[in-house]
């Protein structure tokens, strides 16, 4: 019996690793709206107003965070890396008072204090990102940390 452990290696671990993510990943998806974006209007932080459909043209990303998520910081300069080259607006959901949000916030951006713009999206977590095609319709969903690299191919896939 000992042989055949030494035969299977860590293969169990991985598969069991990788059905894990996959596990996961289904259940913070499993609620998050496809299609047809919904609609999502609101005043930035610098007072600026914002609609969805104004960016319609081009591929985009709905960036949900929150002040308290680490992982919403560490991926504060991915983002607006992407904001440089595609439209991005960010939604603070449930993240405390405008000045508390604007300490943390590097780009345009919405505060969602009850949740309610999330809620309609149906994120259950953040970070989440919604890539949006040029239509306006959902074509990819990220949840968790995700890579400047991973949102660009899914922005350029977007595209086509």
């Amino acid at each position: 019996m000992d042989n055949t452990v030494k035969k299977l290696g860590k293969w169990p671990f991985y598969a069991l690793l990788i059905g894990l993510v996959i596990a996961g990943q289904w259940f913070m998806n499993r609620n998050l709206v496809s299609g047809p974006a919904p609609p999502l209007q609101g005043t930035t932080l610098d007072g600026q107003s914002f609609d969805l459909q104004r960016i319609k043209g081009q591929p985009a990303v709905v960036y949900f965070w929150a002040t308290w998520c680490k992982i919403c910081g560490a991926m504060k300069d991915t983002i607006a890396d992407i904001a440089r080259d595609y439209p991005v607006i960010s939604i603070a959901t449930q993240s405390g008072s405008a000045k508390d949000i604007a300490a943390k916030a590097n780009l345009a951006t919405i505060a969602d204090p009850d949740g309610r713009i999330g809620q309609r999206f149906g994120i259950r977590g953040v970070p989440t990102a919604f890539i949006l095609d040029k239509d306006g319709n959902i074509r990819y969903t990220a949840v968790g940390y995700t890579t400047e690299l991973g949102l660009r191919a899914r922005l350029w896939l977007a595209k086509q």
